[in-house]
């Protein structure tokens, strides 16, 4: 049975329209998070058996870092698409055309036979990633403002989840790389079955509007946000795109530690998301993305610049993925309360494009420093000092509260 109304409903209405209905609105947040699992599920799955990938179809190293941009290229081009299209259509119909987009080239990554298919069908999957992210970060956000924080964290669980149990189907079914693939299609068939289900028709605002101020979207304040979020995805990037290689070679950890550390990124999430997105609700955004910065220059340096055992090593990756799951989500809540009102879904989107432009530099960064200096400079270098200028930029965000005007402003 359906909870979708037979009028459209729009984004300020929803707690409204559900308030006596606290079964159907909790499925329709749990069909908005859920499609993120599938998307973490395969990210993780695609870095930690891409070696496989790469080795059966005889390609160079370089296209670790390679494949891994054209993922993030996608998602460059469609997040500020998809905020935009949030912003003007319906986001139910739009979901749906993500999720299949996502389902397809998932599962077809696991099928490459040459490296332009595979370097086609990761950008194809990036660009109903950037699709979705756009859609829903601009949906949880805007459903309860004074809540963003938490309810954007929602989803960073969901997403930690799919971070968690990754590694363990590949290191499963390694090196037959194909089959967890058709897991995340199963898995994106739930999500369409979700939303078809208990997703209503809901609309951003009840014109369209197809004029945006630039002037709005880039003040001060979001500039820096920005800034932030795409010296993290360059470290970020650089990180997860050679990580299980440095366990693997540089380690010599075994398939199953390797996983066993890989999947802590993934727990670190679920433990920390909640936490301190509800923290950065009550305390301050700008302090609490600080703190993510910094506990992640310092799990760096531990990681790149210590020849750890696997089991510190995956308290210290734990630690890790908890402060990354955390900041994306805090970073978008940011953006979202520093923008105006009008400019929710492009500033949600402008956040996630910000994120994979320095995600997309930060794979092929690692490599050739990686190549010319070893894996401990690589990684001090592309992850940690660009955490630390991350960093930097969001302490030079100015705290502030003002209501005047449509802005959702309020105390960082």
């Amino acid at each position: 049975m359906t909870s979708e109304p037979k009028e459209h409903i729009y984004l300020d209405q929803v707690f409204t329209y559900f308030k006596a209905k606290p079964g159907p609105l909790g499925m329709l947040i749990l069909a908005s998070i859920f499609t993120n699992f599938m998307v973490s599920f395969d990210v993780n799955l695609y870095f930690f058996s891409s070696p496989y990938i790469i080795s059966a179809i005889s390609a160079p190293l370089i296209y670790l870092g390679i494949s891994a941009s054209s993922f993030t290229l996608g998602v460059i081009i469609f997040a500020t698409v998809g905020g935009y299209l949030f912003t003007n259509y319906s986001i139910r119909k739009l979901l749906l055309l993500s999720i299949a987009i996502i389902t397809i080239f998932s599962v077809l990554t696991g099928y490459v036979q040459n490296v332009w298919e595979l370097v086609a069908a990761r950008f194809l999957f990036g660009l109903g990633n950037g699709l979705l992210q756009g859609l829903i970060t601009s949906l949880l956000g805007g459903l309860h403002p004074q809540k963003k924080g938490f309810l954007l964290s929602l989803k960073g669980v969901t997403f930690s989840a799919g971070l968690l149990f990754g590694p363990y189907a590949e290191s499963f079914f390694a090196p037959s790389y194909e089959v967890p693939f058709i897991i995340t299609g199963i898995v994106g068939i739930a999500c369409i079955s979700l939303v078809v289900l208990y997703l209503p028709e809901i609309y951003m605002r009840r014109t369209h509007e197809s004029s945006l101020d630039m002037r709005r979207l880039f003040n001060s304040n979001t500039t820096r946000v920005f800034m932030s979020i795409f010296f993290f995805g360059i470290g970020l990037f650089g990180m997860l795109g050679y990580f299980s290689r440095f366990m693997l070679g540089g380690l010599n950890y075994s398939n199953g530690q390797a996983a066993l550390v890989s999947s802590m990124l993934g727990l670190g999430g679920i433990i920390m998301s909640l936490p301190t997105g509800h923290l950065s609700d009550v305390w301050s955004r700008k302090l609490t993305l600080a703190a993510m910065f910094v506990i992640m220059a310092f799990s760096s340096i531990a990681i790149f610049g210590f020849h750890l055992g696997y089991l510190a090593m995956a308290l210290i990756t734990l630690l890790f993925g908890g402060a990354y799951n955390s900041l994306i989500n805090i970073v978008s809540a940011a953006a979202q309360e520093l923008g105006d009102s009008r400019d929710i879904g492009q500033l949600s989107g402008s956040a996630f494009s910000f994120y994979y432009a320095g995600g997309i530099l930060g794979g092929p960064m690692f490599g050739l420093i990686l190549n010319s200096s070893g894996f401990e400079a690589a990684g001090l270098i592309t992850v940690t000092v660009f955490m630390v200028i991350g960093l930097l930029f969001t302490m030079s965000i100015r705290e502030y509260s003002s209501r005047r005007g449509t802005s959702h402003v309020q105390k960082l």
